[in-house]
């Protein structure tokens, strides 16, 4: 009995190794952090009672290949319809604050889940309606962080190729409340310490030039440098 039990402990552990946890409930934050850390920003307009959100969440979200593009490139915000909670969007050159609800109207949500793709300056790019399994977003995330688009291919031609794309490897230099601010609101960002385990896919802050050069080649995706006010006045 205690041999069935270890074994199915083991097959539980190994199930379960990945976890994306880099999800963000703000849009107005997940906007911030997107900008700051020059990733993609992916808006899932949710429901808490809708079931395709939920298995997106336990399938797909929970798929390694799916986490990993995500924690390199992306940063994903997961909201729910809301006349208390607001966002600030820019309309017709005019910063607005919508709430949530008036928020899926402004994008044109019919259901959910709906993903809304914005590029590295905070531009929609494409939208995606419903539940998609693993392996059909790891193609859409390498698409739209190869921009495969910018070059006129079409999505069908691209997923007809294998690809391996992961993202690209970018130290910031940001300054110390910028820093601070991702430190506080990313759930993926991390203090370097050489006790700390490195994790390529991590968010690494450091004010070491050197040790951030160092995690670049190592395979960190960002690295953020921070600029103490004493290197700037020198």
């Amino acid at each position: 009995m205690k041999k069935t039990i270890f074994f199915l402990v083991l097959i539980v552990l190994a199930v379960s190794v990945f976890s994306y946890d880099g999800v963000i409930h703000d849009f107005d934050t997940g906007m911030k952090i997107a900008k700051l850390e020059q990733k993609q920003l992916i808006v899932m307009f949710s429901d808490p009672g809708c079931y395709y959100c939920n298995l997106f969440t336990k399938s797909t979200l929970s798929d390694e290949t799916v986490g990993r593009l995500l924690m390199a490139g992306y940063v994903f915000v997961e909201i729910y319809p809301s006349n208390v909670k607001t966002a600030t969007l820019e309309i017709q050159g005019k910063e607005e604050k919508l709430t949530y609800n008036e928020l899926y109207a402004a994008f044109g949500v019919k259901g959910t889940p709906t993903f809304w793709f914005f590029d590295e300056t905070a531009t929609p790019v494409t939208s995606l309606p419903g539940y998609s399994k693993p392996d059909f977003f790891v193609n859409v995330l390498r698409f739209l962080g190869e921009k495969a688009y910018k070059n006129g291919m079409s999505f069908a031609d691209y997923t007809a190729q294998s690809h391996d794309y992961m993202g690209t490897h970018v130290v910031l230099n940001l300054s110390e409340e910028d820093a601070q601010y991702i430190t506080e609101n990313d759930p993926l960002a991390m203090n370097y310490s050489p006790k700390v385990t490195f994790d390529p896919f991590r968010i690494w802050i450091t004010a070491d030039s050197e040790i951030a050069n160092e995690l670049i080649t190592k395979g960190a995706f960002r690295v953020i440098l921070v600029d103490s006010p004493s290197s700037s006045t020198n």
